[in-house]
């Protein structure tokens, strides 16, 4: 239905803020800004009488109440509405500048202290390696690492694919990191707060009557802040609110002249918007409100001053006319729809995730030489580059179904040792991902996040993450999952690289007529090489090589297969790559050789060895392999 603007609802929003215009009358310098509402209205002339008709109070009264369709320029992220008695202030060190307005400031004192608090729960949503955007918008805590933003946020870097959410690729097909900074602020002397998106718990879906939201879950580090607890206050006209967010310039949507005004040129970092509930619908769905807001302020937090907590999630609004937010009680309803109670539980399958602690890992019985029915033990490797572990003499350390030796001057996986069941197996669903350092071994012979933090490297599993998973029940396998997110099991390959893998070569493997009893075991390791280029002081492989070995069914005798797959394509530049890779099957002899590791006889059970010399061949999918 078309209507047209009304041009009236701003201003009498600001004639009926008595105190505010009682003190503009008294800054000449401020009446530029009223002059400019005053003249946007034509009917003003006419007799401020003509403000109060009942037909115009009568379309705002239907709006509120949901009975009428959504004003034109709903769908804007973000508007002004009032030109002049709506600051947005600054935020330097938690602390926001003075607002020129005494009675701004009256309004504000009393919320000092739950304003402080919620400031820093507040954070910038930041695409990580997006050559176009810097970030997309703004959240805020809401559960222990759980941030709530709009669902048109989230929506930019992720989307829903087979029941699941995954994170967008740039045009060059690298996956989008995804960060929040809670120091994002002007002239700020803290250094930034950045904190990785590890997951996209839940984005709503597209409709009139869902609300735009979506939850994302950060990485539990020290100093992650605590949630903003929801209000369940009950929002009147002219209660007084606050919008704590990320305005970034956006004159396509609001006067460029009175935006310079309010921002003075100063975008894209933390501001506090103080003002006024203009209106909440009657199903208490939607509020709206007049304080300040520009593009990058959608999935900003709007504080009832009135007990410090939160009111709603700011998420649209229409210049000269209202801004929108979700209220905190439909919040309320759609977290207790989505997970039978009103707050999030620590898992999305709705399980309890704990991570395995000291007295769970040394139980573990790890990688079994036994498994396969005759002996295939660890590989051979000079133990004076063995990572120490904690009470132990071999330097193994055991997880369930897997085990891993670290080097020890490299930080990362010498090589990793793991036994694959496929009667067993589960698809176990992906939850979040909790990477850890291994307590049983010293933090100086381990590289942490702070490897991967920024760039487009992944933490490349080397045992997979489902290689493991299986077992007598779904717990057993679960557990031994989870066990692969130790950055013991985790090596820096290139997002690309990681994403399109190895072709599967183990589920290709248990999948063929002539693996016996679906069982293989696996070895994976990097080749150290002498020009591994130096990122973070961690020198990276530009290689890695697997050594898959089952039971022939037909000859009853072992079969040991070898891999080399090379990513030395991709590292020329950290911050912009795209290239090629190649997998190749090799001998195991040749792996032996170049990585300087020892397979015992496995070298004698290697089809590739006894039906060519050429020493690889191109795999470029099943058909290539020679088992």
């Amino acid at each position: 239905m078309s209507r047209k603007k009304n041009e009236n609802a701003p201003l009498a929003s600001l004639l009926a803020d008595e105190e505010v215009v009682s003190e503009l009358q008294d800054k000449v310098e401020l009446l530029q800004g009223m002059l400019e509402d005053l003249m946007e209205s034509p009917t003003f002339r006419a007799g401020m009488d003509v403000l109060l008709q009942a037909s115009d109070r009568e379309r705002i009264d239907l709006l509120l109440d949901g009975k009428e369709g959504v004003p034109t320029g709903f769908a804007s992220p973000e508007a002004i509405v009032l030109a002049t008695g709506r600051p947005a202030l600054l935020i330097r060190d938690g602390q926001w500048e003075e607002p020129e307005l005494q009675v701004i400031k009256k309004r504000i004192e009393p919320a000092t202290g739950y304003l402080r608090q919620a400031i820093p729960k507040v954070g910038r949503v930041e695409l990580v390696n997006d050559p176009t955007l810097e970030y997309v918008g703004t959240g805020w805590m809401i559960e222990e690492d759980v941030m709530i933003t709009n669902r048109h946020v989230a929506n930019v870097f992720a989307y829903h694919a087979n029941n699941q959410i995954v994170l967008r690729t740039t045009p060059f097909g690298v996956q989008l990191g995804v960060q929040v900074d809670f120091n994002e602020e002007y002239a700020s002397p803290n250094p930034a707060f950045e904190v990785e998106v590890v997951a996209v718990v839940f984005i709503e879906k597209e409709g009139p009557e869902r609300p735009d939201m979506a939850l994302i879950r950060l990485e539990k580090v020290e100093g992650l802040p605590q949630p903003i607890e929801l209000s369940s206050l009950h929002l009147q006209r002219n209660d007084d609110v606050a919008v704590i967010g990320y305005p970034a310039k956006d004159g396509g949507r609001n006067d460029p002249f009175i935006m310079q005004r309010i921002f003075k040129n100063i975008y894209n970092v933390k501001r506090l918007s103080p003002g006024r509930v203009t209106g909440v619908r009657e199903d208490r769905f939607i509020l709206t409100h007049d304080c300040t807001t520009l593009g990058g302020n959608s999935g900003s937090v709007v504080v009832n001053l009135k007990d410090g907590k939160a009111a709603g999630l700011h998420f649209a609004g229409s210049y000269k006319e209202n801004n929108f937010a979700v209220t905190s009680e439909t919040i309320k309803s759609k977290l207790a729809d989505l997970y039978g109670r009103s707050v999030i539980q620590l898992s999305v399958s709705g399980t309890e995730e704990r991570k395995p602690t000291l007295a769970d890992l040394e139980i573990r019985k790890g990688y079994d030489p036994l498994f396969l029915g005759e002996t295939v033990d660890f590989p051979e490797v000079d133990p004076a580059v063995v990572a120490p572990v904690n009470n132990r003499e071999d330097g193994y350390l055991h997880y369930l179904h897997f085990s891993v030796v670290m080097h020890k001057s490299r930080r990362l996986a010498l090589f990793t040792a793991c036994n694959i069941d496929g009667r067993k197996l589960y698809k176990i669903p992906r939850r979040r991902d909790r990477w850890g350092l291994d307590p049983r071994m010293e933090e100086i012979y381990q590289v942490g996040n702070e490897l991967y933090k920024n760039n487009p490297l992944d933490r490349g599993h080397m045992v997979r993450r489902l290689d493991p998973a299986w077992g007598d029940t779904r717990e057993e396998a679960a557990q031994a999952a989870d066990d692969t997110f130790f950055y013991t099991n985790a090596h820096p390959q290139h997002a690309q690289l990681n994403q399109r893998s190895w072709l599967d070569l183990e589920e290709y493997i248990l999948d063929n007529a002539a693996t016996h009893d679906l069982k293989v075991s696996v070895f994976t390791g990097p080749v150290f090489g002498l020009c591994d280029r130096e990122y973070r002081d961690v020198l990276i492989p530009q290689e890695y090589w697997k050594v898959v070995v089952c039971i022939n069914a037909f000859t009853g005798q072992l079969s040991a297969t070898a891999y080399l797959l090379s990513q030395s394509g991709f590292m020329e530049d950290l911050e912009f790559v795209f290239g090629a890779y190649q997998t190749y099957q090799v001998p195991v002899q040749l792996v032996e050789n170049r990585v300087g590791v020892g397979f015992g006889q496995l070298a004698m059970h290697d089809p590739l060895g006894m039906v060519e010399h050429r020493g690889h061949r191109v795999v470029n999918g099943p058909d290539d392999i020679t088992i």
